[in-house]
């Protein structure tokens, strides 16, 4: 069984959590966004596209899993793990952390002043917070979670029974902050951010991951059709909600996670075909988290200075808003991630480990 011949769905899901997450952004800057078109109704339903994060987070523990478990309780494989993650984290998200740094440094505002500490900087180079919670580069406070499941998913590698322990307790005790705050990207404490009940959708994956292994998941319709109404019935609540709840997040999570299960068993039993499109998409898809930002940012002020003189449709905008954040992602994922990440893999370092996690690989979010 190869990941690449028969998962290409998991591939194809995180272009989708990609495109997800993207929409969330041209929502918040379509509504209620100071000085731009602050339509609170519109940013009510596009930002029910953060449920992105949690496809991304449920598909980091399939595929970490998957793709190391002939590595469990081997401590030899363990640099090879961290390397493997290193070189697929963090040099492309450098590229969009510097010049987001070094833009942040010469602006002399309010909202920019916590930014430029020495702190936050490091913690956002390090991907690890340091006496602060706060960050450089928007859409990078999912990777300090990544970073901290990478973490304790190594301990696998050098001692199984002592990972799967922590790993419990990290779980479990992300059980017991279900505040908004804990699921969201300004957590209030510590603790919230390290026992996060996002943390459980890890688990959800490495479920899956699991019963993908031995090949026990089920793969009739109804279960991916269960899994999609689950995951679809979760969101709609939540646009209807005046708040946000932890335990739906979770409800909609675990209905995704089977309709991940379900969808990978039956492409492993050939009942569908993934368009080489969307395995594409899902190869760029963190090229275009990491850009999509600063991209919908920077569109949608000149859409609302150009909306100032010609009044056209919302979905005009958006749709520019859109398109041109997903473009800036591919063209990175082709000019820069990819053929960084094959400049590593020909490295000292890098011909040292397997290259089976290449630009395709699914595993980082």
């Amino acid at each position: 069984m190869t990941q690449r011949r028969k998962f290409d769905s998991l591939q194809a899901g995180r272009g989708i959590a990609a495109l997800m997450v993207v929409v969330c952004h041209v929502g918040s800057f379509y509504g209620p966004k100071a000085g731009l078109w602050n339509n609170a109704s519109v940013f009510r339903w596009l930002s029910l596209g953060k449920y992105g994060i949690d496809f991304f987070f449920i598909l980091s523990g399939v595929v970490i899993l998957l793709a190391h478990w002939n590595d469990l309780d081997v401590p030899s494989r363990a640099s090879s793990f961290v390397w493997k993650r290193f070189r697929r984290i963090y040099p492309i998200y450098w590229f969009f952390l510097i010049p987001t740094v070094l833009k942040q440094l010469r602006v002399d505002s309010g909202h920019a002043a916590d930014q430029r500490s020495p702190y936050v900087v490091l913690s956002s180079f390090l991907l690890v917070h340091i006496r602060s919670l706060a960050y450089n580069l928007a859409p990078s406070w999912t990777l300090f979670h990544e970073v901290m499941f990478y973490s304790l998913f190594t301990v696998l590698l050098l001692r199984r029974r002592v990972g799967i322990l922590l790993l419990c307790l990290w779980f479990g005790a992300s059980l017991f902050f279900p505040s908004p705050a804990a699921v969201s990207s300004e957590p209030e404490s510590y603790l919230q951010m390290l026992f996060s009940p996002l943390h459980l959708l890890f688990a959800f994956g490495l479920l899956v991951g699991s019963l993908l292994r031995r090949r026990s998941g089920p793969a009739q319709v109804w279960a991916l059709s269960s899994g999609l109404l689950i995951f679809g019935g979760a969101i709609l609540l939540n646009a209807v909600s005046p708040q946000e709840s932890t335990w739906l997040r979770l409800t909609g999570g675990a209905g995704l996670a089977l309709a991940v299960l379900s969808g990978a068993e039956r492409e492993c039993l050939h009942k569908f075909h993934v368009p080489r499109a969307m395995v594409f998409l899902g190869d760029a898809s963190y090229s275009i988290y990491l850009a999509h930002f600063m991209v919908v940012s920077a569109v949608a002020r000149k859409a609302f200075e150009l909306d100032q003189a010609r009044h056209l449709p919302a979905v005009v905008w958006m749709a520019a808003m859109f398109a041109a954040a997903v473009a800036a992602g591919l063209a990175a994922h082709l000019a820069v991630e990819r053929p960084l990440l094959r400049w590593l893999s020909r490295t000292p370092t890098g011909s040292m480990v397997a290259t089976d996690d290449r630009s395709r690989s699914p595993d980082a979010a």
